[in-house]
């Protein structure tokens, strides 16, 4: 910035979080600045009856991905802590990438009651991360903040619906594919007291609403980011 090297660089933000990120740093530059969603790869959509077949014994929630405050476990952690009446697992997958923070989410958990079991499985391959999804009942996100969030993409595929934060892009499923909850401990208590006190047969509509959430919005998404894409180039070259 010092030497004026981005004078004639336009940029490509994935979002409108995203534009604004660089519109801090380089406000003089905004008309340079323009948005299209990411891409998302063609996911393989699992038969979701495959993916219920076992009764549920105990409700298990998921939080899949990396380990650093911006993607809040310390605060889901926290929601846990509040729950009364209700037994729960929580898996915890993924790399720890700020040590200190990850000893801080340790010493959570040690508080947590005996109704909530947390087990933690470190990182995930690519291509087993829809595998793993299916296995649970719901994914719990309370990220503070996404450009596109391509695990929701993923857990979507899956079958497995989604506690979101408020902080994405992302929107409620009328038939709770996806619900978002701004990021209120009281809410969020309330949001995940009332999954794990779901039916079968209502997780079950639950799972179908997410499956068909990710197949009727996947490609849409990437129809909409391939006209976006073209269009801003088509401008660039003029």
């Amino acid at each position: 910035k010092l030497v004026g090297l981005h004078n004639n660089v336009s940029w490509l933000a994935s979002s409108k979080y995203e534009y604004y990120d660089i519109k801090k740093i380089f406000d003089k530059f905004k008309k340079k600045i323009y948005i299209a969603r990411d891409l998302v790869s063609n996911l393989v959509l699992p038969n979701i009856k495959q993916a219920t077949k076992k009764k549920i014994k105990i409700f298990k929630i998921v939080f899949l991905s990396r380990i650093t405050p911006m993607k809040n476990l310390d605060y889901l952690l926290k929601v846990l802590k509040g729950l009364k009446k209700v037994s729960l697992q929580l898996a915890i997958y993924g790399t720890i990438e700020d040590k200190k923070y990850w000893k801080y989410c340790k010493l959570l958990i040690s508080e947590l009651p005996k109704n909530i079991k947390v087990i933690f499985f470190n990182k995930v391959k690519p291509e087993k991360v829809l595998t793993v999804f299916s296995k649970y009942d719901l994914f719990t996100f309370p990220t503070r903040g996404e450009n596109f969030g391509y695990v929701i993409t993923e857990s979507l595929s899956a079958g497995t619906p989604i506690l979101l934060s408020d902080k994405t892009l992302w929107k409620n499923d009328k038939k709770f594919g996806i619900e978002i909850v701004p990021l209120d401990n009281k809410k969020w208590v309330d949001a995940i007291q009332k999954w794990a006190n779901l039916s079968r047969y209502e997780l079950m509509k639950r799972r179908k609403a997410a499956h068909h959430y990710a197949k009727k919005n996947i490609f849409l998404v990437n129809k909409k980011t391939l006209i976006q894409t073209k269009k801003i180039f088509n401008n660039l070259k003029k």
